[in-house]
């Protein structure tokens, strides 16, 4: 009896170390993912020439973008207040590569890197065609208890709306409930393929993103 019980007190140890690997590997995975969602968004941003909407900011340094600017010029005019765009006299902190870049170094980026799509994936074949009325890209996540409209993913194949992996997984729960793996982002406009643990860009996409980059910038998307 002694040697079973010390047998699964061994199986639980070594059950709850198995277990601490995978949460920090999980962390450390939503970490990556999160600095690369935000670089995609504010290249997006920057790359369609528009100046709203702001890239996801803490409400902090959204709140200081709206702020007037009270640099020694004394101007009062309207500009970034906190330093990490570095944008003075009422320039808009996104409106160049170089400011962009200021901003990621502010906040510890030291090396940056481009994400490489993948040109084609099988579970392209899921894709559904577009719904008549087109997507909207203000629609809150879709379950009943969350309702989130911050950074949200609609479903390539049910055109349903939920919530990403950084706010509360609904969208990665919708993937794993019904095996729908296509969805594309309402931040940077990006397509993730839950399957291929990949982000995809196709020719068979751009209507789903001309159609999102119509509602969220009101203009065609260019190219």
């Amino acid at each position: 009896m002694k040697a079973i019980e010390s047998s699964k007190s061994i199986s639980a140890s070594t059950s709850n170390v198995i277990v601490d690997s995978l949460n920090e590997a999980i962390d450390d995975l939503k970490s990556t993912q999160d600095l690369i969602d935000r670089t995609r968004s504010l290249i997006a941003t920057v790359s369609s020439g528009s100046s709203n909407p702001k890239p996801n900011l803490p409400m902090s340094e959204q709140q200081d973008q709206g702020k007037p600017n009270t640099s020694e010029s004394g101007s009062g005019e309207p500009g970034a207040a906190g330093s990490s765009g570095g944008a003075t006299g009422g320039s808009d902190p996104w409106s160049s590569k170089e400011a962009m870049v200021g901003y990621l170094e502010s906040q510890g980026v030291e090396q940056m890197f481009a994400v490489q799509p993948k040109p084609w994936c099988p579970h392209l074949e899921t894709l559904q065609p577009l719904p008549p009325e087109g997507l909207n890209t203000k629609a809150v996540c879709a379950d009943p208890n969350c309702g989130d409209g911050k950074e949200n993913w609609v479903c390539l194949v049910c055109y349903q709306v939920y919530c990403s992996r950084f706010v509360n997984e609904h969208m990665l729960m919708h993937g794993i409930n019904t095996g729908h793996l296509l969805t594309l982002s309402y931040s940077d406009l990006s397509v993730w393929c839950y399957g291929c643990d990949d982000y995809i860009d196709n020719e068979v996409l751009k209507p789903a993103k001309r159609s999102a980059h119509k509602d969220k910038f009101g203009q065609d998307l260019p190219g």
